[in-house]
């Protein structure tokens, strides 16, 4: 009877092999989640920055051709004679002017982590050719 008894307890409990199958089963079916999720996000973040990218170049490339026609203007107030006496920072600011378009222009040909490196770095450009604009008046007013 007692033999019965330990067969019987026996068969009720799995053994460890067919515990560690059923964790490792649902490890699985986890990780695929897991998987399936950042597919999901990467696609999701791809389509917004292919979504984005167009907005955000038109957006600073019109920026920056306010920027060059009050530079122009700018240049027609101070000059003397036809020549402004600001030569030297007027030709830099222009050469920082052209060189952040060309990293739009750029940004505007990539797509996904090419894309978020080099908005970063016009953002960049486009921070020190404003901050540029911003000082040159003001270095410049009596």
């Amino acid at each position: 009877m007692a033999r019965t008894r330990q067969k019987e307890v026996k068969q009720r409990q799995p053994d460890s092999t067919t515990i560690i199958g059923w964790v490792l089963f649902g490890l699985l079916i986890v990780s695929g989640f897991i998987n399936v999720f950042t597919i999901l996000s990467i696609q999701g973040l791809k389509r917004t920055v292919n979504e984005m990218r167009d907005p955000v170049n038109n957006y600073f490339t019109k920026k920056l051709d306010v920027m060059e026609a009050e530079l122009d203007e700018f240049v027609k107030t101070t000059s003397e004679d036809g020549k402004s006496p600001y030569v030297n920072d007027v030709k830099r600011l222009r050469k920082q002017i052209e060189e952040t378009r060309e990293l739009w222009d750029k940004t505007s040909r990539v797509s996904g982590v090419r894309w978020i490196n080099l908005y970063w770095k016009a953002q960049g450009a486009q921070e020190k050719t404003e901050k540029a604009w911003e000082e040159l008046p003001a270095r410049h007013s009596p």
